[in-house]
């Protein structure tokens, strides 16, 4: 019994890590689109964390609910893998890496609809891993 729960705190924990990558990336597209900042190393910040930061946490952390709650956590790995692959295309996709590209209040506004959404997702994971 304590090893199961030790093993639910631990991945709690680690949703705990990928919510907080969510509002660094949140903090930063929030400060750029103040000064519609078009600057690239600022693109290439946020794209480091969506892209390589949060992308192999949440890996990590489908990985480790299959090793952990296998048959139970099927749906919920599904769920936290569609979430992060719609915020990164929502964010990621489209001109967001061309000289072109603005952080601006409509790029903000788009983040804060996908960053929420996927925010819903890893807290309702939480919930589903103390059902297990």
């Amino acid at each position: 019994m304590s090893n199961k729960s030790n093993v639910k705190s631990f991945l709690i924990d680690e949703i705990g890590e990928i919510l907080d990558l969510l509002n660094d990336v949140k903090g930063n597209i929030d400060d750029y689109a103040m000064d519609n900042d078009s600057e690239k190393k600022h693109r290439l910040t946020v794209n480091s964390k969506i892209s390589t930061d949060i992308s192999m946490r949440t890996q990590s952390l489908c990985e480790q609910l299959e090793t952990a709650f296998k048959a139970k956590s099927t749906n919920t790995r599904e769920a936290i893998k569609t979430a992060y692959n719609n915020y990164w295309q929502e964010v990621t996709s489209g001109n967001f890496m061309s000289d072109q590209f603005v952080f601006d209040t409509d790029f903000k506004n788009l983040h804060n609809k996908s960053y929420a959404r996927f925010c819903a997702t890893l807290k309702k994971t939480i919930y589903e891993i103390n059902q297990y």
